[in-house]
């Protein structure tokens, strides 16, 4: 259209106010203007009054301020309008101090009722004897036993967000530790309250469940939610016995301070600063006659002694191949001769294996404290940063938490062998509330960062510093096996046994056979004891086979079979997102990258 038509149109006619006034419900009486109104009216109230006052208060001085009646009455208005003002301010001050005050006290008088009343009815509470509680474990009546307390949830069942048989499974029961072991939120915990009807007396699993000072630490501090600490317990078996410190070795590790091999301690200490300047192939070199000296003396060392050769022998070489401006395609034969020897007759190969970095390579600093992040230290290390001390000792904190998950396995297969339905469903609730201590409080130490330095272990540092020295290689050991390349896999999670166990505990198959043929090749460089351990698993009858013969008759058996699977799910995922986040994410785009393995 032309510029001419283009033209806003014009506004409406405002209404006449007669109009207006005539109805009641126009859209301009809106609740403002309606509040504005009635302030409105409220001021030529007080205006009105404060007037009559001041003409009441000036009637008997009418000229006496040098005027006229009139500057009196002004004044007269200006002095009672400033003393009803004084009169309202300090009014409502007082009031509101001495009603807050009122407040105050009713406030905490009826928490004091509250608590009183609540202490009356929690003494007033039924008792229920154990055989009593044990009867309720059905849909018609479903009852727990919290923390002492006896709960009646059958009206919860069909309510509960994660189904009935989640419940189930607990009823007639002691479900403290699955509860807080699930972490609940507190509204979940208030509500708790609502079901309460008794105390739990004379139960005699209660007394045994607490007397059991795993599971009382559970009940009292919720330790699925926290590190335990591990087992600090040492003993004099052999190095690599699978027991309940799990699959770290049976006394710690420690630096060799006499004999040959302080010279090896003295090069691995020195490696940070080797593998910066470029200089650790000269350094090692100058040694040559006293590390030969050293493989000749191999026969003489026992079991600990050959344990620590293998692991200063696998930095050694590690570092002499890799930490140089090209990498190496073979190692001399000095080198090769002793890391060959000590691995065979150790069972294992000649490779920085996960044992060399995380299971044989840490110390306590307080000897008597528990295995937690600030209490550990690395023996060997490439680079000497932060990064690399706390990779490797998150891996030793979950290795010392598994402890729990390894003896409900054993347990949980003895009670497949005498078929103890009651007793592989407790190790059942065990083995879940270990795998969830490892997935949802271990696992998220490797993410874990600070607001100064950001992640502990940066990214960018593991991909590009430390995991280049740690992958796998193909390499000539001169002088050993024809002188031909060996494919050697790095040090990787894959190579713990924990998962493994639990993986012929449930029957889990893997759906790939190349994955399976590969975690299967990582078997050749764990500890000869921990082999042996998982052959004897996995010739035995597994969970999965009794609880198919069984899911008839013990839905409850089933349900919890598949919520340890789900947790194994959740393990692998969570620790899939580390994979992720370290290697994958920071890999050029393009380009394959997989783990150290």
């Amino acid at each position: 259209p032309p510029r001419s038509a283009r033209r806003l149109p014009a506004p409406p006619p405002l209404p006449h106010p007669a109009s207006a006034a005539k109805t009641p419900d126009t859209p301009a009486e809106t609740p403002r203007r309606a509040r504005r109104a009635r302030a409105e009216k409220i001021k030529m109230i007080d205006a009105q009054a404060l007037r009559e006052m001041a003409e009441r208060w000036s009637g008997g001085a009418e000229g006496s301020f040098g005027g006229t009646p009139e500057m009196t009455a002004l004044l007269g208005l200006v002095i009672m309008g400033a003393a009803v003002t004084c009169l309202r301010y300090f009014g409502y001050w007082s009031d509101k101090k001495k009603f807050g005050g009122l407040n105050k006290i009713r406030k905490s008088e009826s928490s004091l009722n509250l608590s009183m009343v609540a202490g009356a009815e929690k003494s007033r509470l039924p008792g229920f004897r154990w055989t009593e509680v044990s009867k309720h474990s059905s849909v018609a009546s479903c009852w727990l036993v919290i923390n002492g307390k006896v709960y009646d949830v059958t009206s919860f069942l069909q309510r509960h967000p994660g189904g009935p048989m989640i419940i189930l499974k607990y009823g007639g029961r002691i479900a403290t530790a699955p509860f807080f072991g699930r972490g609940h939120s507190l509204t979940a915990i208030k509500m708790l309250e609502e079901y309460l009807i008794g105390i739990c007396q004379d139960c005699k699993e209660v007394d045994a469940h607490q007397s059991d000072p795993s599971m009382l630490a559970v009940e009292r501090k919720h330790a699925a939610w926290k590190l335990s600490g591990g087992n600090v317990d040492q003993n004099s078996g052999p190095r690599w016995h699978v027991s309940s410190r799990g699959f770290l070795p049976s006394r710690d590790p420690r630096r060799i301070s006499e004999g040959p091999l302080v010279l090896l301690e003295e090069i691995v200490a020195t490696l940070p600063v080797a593998v910066a300047e470029g200089s650790i192939r000269d350094s090692v070199d100058k040694r040559r006659k006293e590390i030969e000296a050293i493989t000749d003396r191999l026969a003489d060392f026992d079991e600990t002694a050959l344990n620590r050769t293998h692991s200063l022998l696998s930095y050694i070489c590690t570092a002499y191949v890799r930490a140089g401006d090209v990498a190496l395609k073979v190692l001399p034969r000095y080198l090769s001769r002793g890391w060959v020897k000590v691995s065979n007759m150790l069972e294992r190969q000649p490779m920085l294996d996960y044992c060399d970095c995380v299971l044989d390579n840490w110390e306590r600093l307080d000897k008597n404290g528990l295995m937690t992040m600030d209490n550990l230290r690395m023996l060997n290390r490439f680079t000497g940063v932060v990064d690399e001390e706390h990779f490797f000792k998150s891996h030793v904190i979950i290795e010392s938490e598994a402890g729990p998950v390894i003896e409900s396995i054993r347990a949980a297969f003895q009670c497949v062998a005498r078929r103890d339905t009651r007793g592989l469903l407790g190790q059942f609730k065990a083995l879940e509330t270990a795998l969830f201590r490892l997935t949802r409080t271990c696992l998220p130490i490797m993410f874990a960062s600070t607001k100064s330095e950001g992640a502990l272990c940066d990214y960018y540092m593991f991909f590009h510093q430390l995991r280049p020295l740690i992958k796998s290689w193909e390499l000539v050991y001169e002088g050993e096996y024809d002188d031909q390349p060996r494919q050697m896999q790095g040090p990787s999670g894959a190579m713990s046994s924990v998962l493994p166990c639990i993986d012929a505990l449930m029957g889990i198959k893997m759906s790939s056979p190349k994955l399976s043929k590969i975690l299967r090749a990582f078997e050749a460089y764990i500890p000869a004891n921990h082999r042996k351990f998982l052959r004897k698993l996995r010739s035995m009858r597994s969970a999965q086979d009794y609880v198919r013969s069984l899911k008839f008759e013990e839905p409850s058996l089933v349900y919890s079979f598949n919520s340890i699977i789900d947790r194994v799910l959740d393990f692998r995922w969570s620790h899939f997102q580390f994979v992720k986040k370290y290697v994958i994410e920071q890999a050029p785009k393009g380009t394959m990258a997989m783990g150290t393995g």
